[in-house]
């Protein structure tokens, strides 16, 4: 969502070399696969998948059940969170939505063709809001390109209702009210986007070959719903709270030199210093994500964070990628991670919930084998996702495992796993997303599991296939994982 690219056409080839001692050791390697390799059912939900968001939908009787919503192929697409049925996955009618489904009018009967609706491209929520980031395109004739025109966020609510169909009674998600856009592309007052300094998303053109923003739209996606929070980082040093449908104002803006942001400088995880951002400091910005913690609301500069916490206990411990942001240019905002994975305890904090200036988190040391992009905690283990989202790079995907002390904290080593999730999420993919829906109140292989996953380099150069692009779930009634 940093840095939106006029072509795609550079691709960086992916290439996985395994150094192996043995025959023996082959032949041992080769047969897990074959044990491990399950048939990848039809795919069902595909795209580049950028977040899964857990919600609690109020029902008939007064109760909430919790459901997942995200953004693929036929647009929001919405589950229940302990089903395991594949193929679960509904449709929300795209009567349903703020506006039609992007699409591309070839022949519209004017002079040119045209952009028209909007792409979802990412859900959050909070306790009881679903938001939907949404971009509308246009075209620049004089280039010969696509370019993002406005990006906006609209807000609704949802309720369980009981829908009758031929095929008998279904239980489907249904909005309580209109969409509201709660923040836009444009101000408050009417004025265009080159206002930038009192514009949401504010949008750059350089040198005609980049359309350039530096936003972010993020959510703590607790498990426990009290825990839910979703803001906007718009620009530099510039924070949001998204707040139901209230629309926001440019005076709402949550001042990063006060007492509202607890921020983590993931850069400086390894010095001998405090790498809490303190509110005299200048370098606060590029926050890209918020974890729910010792009763407040700690703010990362980094893609890559998650808790112990589940529905039924609060966090003790925070987990985290160092980002590399060093040496970035005026217009590098991606965030790119490291291989260096931290993690601190509540033990680790000050009676007011801070943490101690002296205090340098603890770091797990061993190779990871890949640029770290997602994270996520189950009973028995933490489950990390590798990417690497620059464009001059090619390094290892797929999934590695850590497993956990009875206290949360992380073992001296990465572990196989249970599963076939190695097999299945390989090296050759990009994982976007994770989610452990009953994250450590369940095991591996007790829990369910999705992760969402692309491609970086050409499919024809690797053994990566582009109908692999999509959602992957692990369910335990199955014992596998396979395609959404």
């Amino acid at each position: 969502m940093k840095k939106i690219i006029k072509t795609f056409s550079k691709f960086i080839i992916l290439s996985a070399f395994t150094a192996i001692s043995s025959i023996s050791c082959v032949r041992e390697s080769v047969f897990d696969n074959v044990r491990n390799d399950i048939k990848t059912r039809e795919a069902t939900v595909s795209g580049p998948i950028s977040s899964i968001a857990r919600y609690s939908a109020k029902t008939s009787d007064g109760n909430t059940e919790e459901w997942l919503l995200l953004a693929a192929n036929s647009g929001l697409r919405y589950k229940k969170a302990d089903s395991e049925e594949y193929n679960d996955w509904k449709v929300l009618d795209e009567e349903e939505l703020p506006k039609s489904l992007h699409s591309f009018d070839y022949y519209n009967g004017r002079e040119k063709p045209a952009h028209k609706g909007q792409q979802i491209i990412k859900v959050v929520s909070d306790k009881d809001t679903l938001y939907l980031v949404t971009v509308s395109y246009a075209t620049n004739d004089n280039e010969g390109i696509s370019y993002p025109e406005d990006f906006h966020v609209w807000a609704n609510s949802f309720e369980v209702k009981i829908e009758e169909s031929e095929d008998g009674p279904k239980i489907v998600l249904a909005k309580t009210g209109d969409w509201v856009e709660v923040a836009s592309s444009f101000r408050p007052d009417g004025k265009g986007q080159n206002d930038k300094e009192k514009s949401f998303f504010p949008i750059e053109t350089i040198y005609n070959n980049y359309y350039y923003n530096n936003f972010n739209v993020f959510s703590t996606n607790s498990p426990n719903p009290e825990h839910r929070k979703a803001y906007i980082r718009s620009g530099d040093n510039i924070y949001y709270e998204l707040n139901g449908k209230n629309v926001l104002t440019t005076d709402q803006w949550l001042n990063p030199t006060g007492t509202e942001i607890y921020a983590i400088d993931s850069t400086d995880a390894e010095k001998d210093k405090d790498f809490s951002f303190t509110k005299d400091d200048t370098k606060y910005n590029d926050i890209d994500s918020v974890a729910y913690f010792n009763g407040k609301y700690y703010f990362f500069d980094s893609i890559a964070v998650t808790t112990n916490e589940s529905a039924t206990k609060d966090a003790t411990v925070v987990y985290f990628a160092r980002s590399r942001n060093e040496k970035k240019d005026k217009y590098d905002h991606s965030h790119a991670q490291t291989k260096r994975l931290f993690y601190f305890e509540t033990k680790d904090f000050s009676e007011n919930g801070l943490m101690d200036s002296s205090f340098i988190p603890k770091v797990f040391e061993e190779e990871l084998g890949g640029y770290i992009s997602a994270l996520t905690v189950t009973k028995d283990s933490l489950i990390i996702g590798r990417a690497d989202y620059s464009l001059n790079t090619n390094t290892n995907g797929g999934l590695t495992r850590i497993l956990l002390t009875e206290n949360d904290l992380l073992q001296d080593k990465t572990a196989l796993f249970d599963t076939n999730a190695s097999t299945q999420l390989s090296g050759l993919y990009q994982i976007y997303t994770l989610l452990s829906v009953y994250a450590t109140d369940k095991t591996e292989e007790e829990n369910i599991i999705y992760s969402s996953i692309g491609i970086k380099s050409s499919s024809a150069s690797t053994s990566a296939s582009y109908g692999n692009i999509g959602l992957w779930s692990y369910y335990p009634s199955r014992g596998n994982w396979n395609r959404e």
